[in-house]
């Protein structure tokens, strides 16, 4: 009984012991200001990084007067979030301005960000000489200029936009020296064709299995990275697509027709897991899709044959949910034109139901579909 009990804290205290190594190291970074070498801890007043490229409030550990420096007072100062800001001279045109500008991105390439009152403005070092990244025609010409030390890096240029985003993840690719497709984002259309499964219930609440005819099916959609790395990607499409289902039953002497006729609009929401090369870059894709009929019709047509007579009628129904959620996975390979421009053929497979509480419909679809990149 008492191995039992004691084992378990054994291995507790072990646990505790072994973490007890990295546990402080994960709360030590604080706030901090450096001058001179002198590096002093306690709590700095992040008000943006346009206040902060112009002025920061520190409060020193186990004091309580606020110090209010500006740069020029500093070297550097850092917040417990990682962010650093050092302190720079910056050209304001005629004029020499020290600005606290915000380490982007640190490493053998570095981009440092200045907020202005309308934009940003974006520096990086070469050689200790702090050189802007202008909006202008020079724009690529100095990222040819700086960032030239990894060949086959200056193919991904063309793909930079002046932003934040871009140009974050464009210097943090280069200080790894990337050898792939820069990742940017990019819209374009789709076009295809599906063939749905769908299943539905009857007036006696039995599932009909409907058969789809394969149609066609077209869209558009906006592809972009997710955070800095290469290969994830968020993809939003539209889609719109005409239906025809149907299906037979016999009961008997009574022939049950069912026939259901849908058009609508389907959102896919999808995360893409991509190949890095410059040419050709298999993927897969998943997640949820959202679709609902913008018009759907649905009915039953019966005949009855006895030794008498024959009787007909049709009998529309009220089995159809107008809102669908599905779950969706595919795979495909995408081919480069050129650095802006590709096309990719994917298969993809979707399983979902309907979203009305009454109804239990299901809908299975296979899509062989072609997408062209802008």
């Amino acid at each position: 009984m008492n191995d039992t009990l004691i084992r378990p804290s054994f291995f507790l205290f072990l646990f505790l012991s072994f973490n007890s190594f990295s546990i402080p190291n994960a709360f030590a970074q604080k706030d901090y200001v450096e001058n001179d070498s002198a590096y002093i801890q306690g709590t700095l007043t992040d008000r943006g990084i346009f206040s902060n490229n112009r002025e920061i409030k520190f409060v020193r550990e186990k004091e309580t007067r606020v110090k209010v420096f500006h740069p020029g007072d500093l070297d550097e100062f850092g917040f417990n979030n990682g962010d650093i800001y050092i302190s720079k001279i910056v050209e304001d045109g005629d004029a020499k301005t020290a600005y606290f500008l915000l380490e982007q991105v640190n490493g053998n390439a570095k981009l440092f960000v200045l907020q202005t009152k309308k934009s940003y403005r974006f520096f990086t070092e070469k050689n200790d000489e702090l050189i802007e990244l202008k909006n202008d025609g020079s724009f690529r010409i100095t990222l040819s200029q700086v960032l030239n030390r990894c060949p086959g890096f200056e193919n991904s240029f063309s793909l930079v936009k002046r932003n934040k985003a871009s140009l974050s993840r464009v210097f943090t690719l280069y200080n790894t020296c990337y050898d792939g497709l820069f990742p940017t984002v990019r819209a374009g259309f789709i076009f295809g064709y599906s063939a749905t499964n769908f299943a539905t219930r009857d007036p006696l609440y039995h599932y009909v299995a409907m058969q789809g005819q394969w149609s066609p099916f077209f869209g558009a959609f906006i592809e972009a990275p997710l955070g800095l790395k290469p290969k994830w990607f968020a993809n939003l499409q539209i889609q719109y697509q005409q239906n025809t289902y149907s299906a037979s039953k016999q009961y008997y002497n009574t022939r049950s027709d069912y026939q259901i006729n849908t058009s609508g609009l389907s959102f896919p929401i999808l995360f893409k897991y991509r190949s890095t090369s410059r040419k050709f870059r298999p993927f897969i894709l998943g997640g949820p899709t959202f679709s609902f009929f913008m018009q759907h019709q649905s009915k039953l047509f019966e005949t009855t044959t006895t030794s008498n007579s024959v009787t007909k009628y049709d009998l529309s129904l009220n089995n159809i949910s107008q809102y669908q959620l599905s779950a969706t996975l595919g795979l495909g390979t995408e081919y480069s034109i050129n650095p802006k421009n590709s096309v990719a053929l994917e298969v993809r497979y979707s399983a979902g139901s309907g979203l009305r509480e009454d109804n239990n419909q299901l809908v299975y679809s296979l899509q062989v579909l072609c997408s062209v990149f802008f």
